[in-house]
């Protein structure tokens, strides 16, 4: 599924909420997100990539109502972001700079089934009308991001193409104590529409 979410309504939260604990996050967020959405120099430490991790959970969690037959997150995660406000341990995110060119997608959602070992991805046509991963993209600016997320244990082949952790960075789990932005290699439009869909043609192969 692809579009833009900041032209869509998503009436999946509570006004409460919305102008509650989300524009908080949202907030702390604010200072570590425009740099990376501007591509301006900037350092995210451990409590930045935190936060910024905490955004964007939120943001792909609401997201992927925009089509509810298509929405992967179990009501427990949410319940468990809001509480804690950390992604859950499901999760995985990466950041990359993307300079757009001719692509011009904004949001890629794909739910995709695994089969119970984690091992045999099942094909998409033959799993189950609920399936029990996700994976998302989302463009801001010049921020690429993407998670996905299963209950089962998945392969990092699975996830991350060959040669794409270079472009790649990963905040959840985090893997660098400092990310330094911007990186030193920015995704091209082919880069961005391959790792958008990775995991979902790759279980289609």
């Amino acid at each position: 599924l692809a579009g833009d979410p900041r032209s869509r309504s998503v009436p999946v939260v509570c006004r409460l909420c919305n102008n509650g604990w989300m524009s908080e996050l949202q907030e702390a967020a604010k200072p570590d997100l425009l740099p990376l959405i501007l591509g301006q120099p900037g350092r995210l430490r451990p409590k930045a990539q935190q936060r910024v991790a905490a955004w964007a959970t939120m943001a792909f969690m609401v997201a992927e109502h925009i089509a509810p037959s298509s929405a992967v997150v179990p009501d427990a995660e949410r319940k468990s972001f809001m509480e804690t406000r950390l992604p859950p341990p499901t999760w995985k995110i990466w950041l990359a700079r993307y300079r757009r060119d001719k692509w011009k997608g904004h949001w890629v959602h794909n739910s995709i089934h695994f089969t119970r070992e984690g091992l045999s991805p099942v094909i998409t046509t033959r799993a189950p009308a609920k399936k029990n991963s996700q994976e998302s993209a989302l463009v801001v600016g010049e921020l690429f991001l993407r998670a996905f997320s299963s209950p089962l244990d998945i392969d990092e082949s699975w996830l991350v193409p060959a040669g794409g952790h270079d472009r790649l960075i990963r905040i959840v789990p985090s893997e660098r104590a400092n990310v330094l932005w911007p990186p030193r290699v920015n995704l091209s439009d082919q880069e961005a529409m391959t790792f958008a869909n990775f995991t979902l043609n790759a279980v289609a192969q």
